[in-house]
């Protein structure tokens, strides 16, 4: 399949999955008190959270390994990889449980939900990718469209039956995932024989510890940073970095269903002998980039009147921070292909021992920055963070492919 192709099913998946997600949101917003919004709001961060760390138990090795197999080896891997997603989706469970026993009422039914459902979430994500690494998008992009109709269907004989509590909109939506699994197993046909997790983690060991560890290190920079932020600038200053971000949403999407489309391609094209197999990752975040950029001034120019519609009164400190916004998240698109490429190559190891010194000097960065000239100081120093990352990953890349 041609990258255009691919990648253009990848970013409508995305699309997909980030629509019904939103669906949720807004439904259980709609019915429920403040309290109870935000126990939803922490049971859709731990998911996030989780899916964020999963790239790393599962995610990268589809992509970069698994892609290169044969059809024998693929089917054999692919369960394996299943296993070890329902595992980590077991630990997060378990994880779910020890909160809600030391949590308020509302949230721990929220908890509760997420260790009942964890373990399908986890293995309907794996699923995607297991798609992607065969070289099927569009079989990925039928299961997040399952998983959004049995979505659908739960809220409408909800609503049908006078049921509109939180609780219920919630695991309506957790429990549809089953629906976006059934299908892609059905046709990549798994071995039967072999989910163990140990196996996978046995043969995919390296790259699995190393992104894992690389992942956990990029979660600790994005909750990390704006806490600091808050604690120095005030938490005026988190709601307009939130609402900046919130806007480049769209371009975020786009990024992730991108990659999650490119990466197995370009595996395969360096597994071939292919020494250009990064140019389609590194035309994505160039242009990625420079849309970053250029989406990042047309809000600037959002009149007012349409700002504040879209984010209240926090729109005009937001709007003060969408150029310099823009900058840094561009930077961060412009550095992911380098870090894409390494991993292919095998240097996984090498992209996180970096990471540990470039992830806390990002958050270092934002304090100081915060301390100096408040949110725009913090998003400046940690646009210049950020662009240090991208000549660093780049810088090692080009050493990689000297002969």
């Amino acid at each position: 399949m041609k990258p255009s192709k691919a990648a253009l099913i990848g970013v409508s998946d995305q699309g997909l999955s980030s629509a019904f997600n939103l669906l949720a949101t807004v439904l259980v917003a709609r019915v429920a008190s403040d309290r109870e919004f935000g126990a939803f709001g922490v049971l859709m961060t731990a998911y996030l959270l989780t899916i964020t760390v999963g790239k790393g138990v599962t995610g990268g090795a589809v992509a970069i390994n698994l892609a290169r197999h044969n059809e024998a080896d693929f089917r054999v891997g692919a369960s394996r990889a299943l296993g070890a997603s329902f595992a980590f989706g077991l630990m997060v469970s378990a994880c779910c449980l020890i909160a809600a026993a030391a949590t308020s009422s509302t949230l721990r039914t929220m908890l509760v939900i997420g260790a009942l459902t964890f373990p399908a979430l986890t293995l309907q994500d794996t699923c995607r990718q297991l798609c992607y690494a065969r070289g099927r998008p569009a079989l990925a992009a039928l299961s997040s469209l399952t998983w959004g109709a049995c979505q659908v269907t739960l809220f409408g004989l909800l609503s049908l039956s006078a049921i509109v509590s939180p609780v219920w909109f919630a695991t309506a939506w957790a429990v549809s995932s089953l629906g976006g699994i059934a299908i892609p197993i059905w046709r990549l046909s798994p071995s039967r024989r072999d989910f163990s997790a140990r196996a996978w983690f046995k043969d995919h060991g390296s790259i699995v510890r190393n992104m894992t560890f690389d992942y956990l290190l990029i979660a600790m920079t994005v909750s990390g940073a704006p806490l600091i932020i808050g604690l120095i600038a005030g938490l005026e200053s988190v709601g307009s970095l939130r609402g900046a971000i919130t806007l480049f949403g769209p371009l975020t999407m786009i990024n992730h269903g991108l990659y999650m489309a490119m990466l197995p391609l370009a595996s395969r094209r360096w597994a071939d002998g292919d020494r250009a197999f990064h140019h389609p990752l590194r035309n994505a975040g160039a242009v990625l980039a420079v849309s970053c950029a250029v989406w990042g001034l047309i809000l600037n120019r959002l009149p007012d009147s349409i700002g504040r519609e879209i984010l209240g009164d926090t729109w005009p400190q937001t709007q003060r921070l969408l150029i310099v916004a823009g900058v840094w998240i561009g930077l961060g698109y412009a550095a992911e292909p380098a870090i894409a490429a390494l991993r292919i190559v095998g240097r996984s190891g090498l992209v996180a021992r970096f990471r540990i010194v470039l992830a806390p000097a990002s958050i270092i960065g934002a304090a100081f920055g915060a301390g100096l000239a408040g949110v725009h100081g913090a998003v400046a120093c940690l646009a210049l963070a950020t662009a240090v990352t991208a000549l660093t990953f780049w810088s090692a890349f080009i050493r990689e492919r000297r002969p």
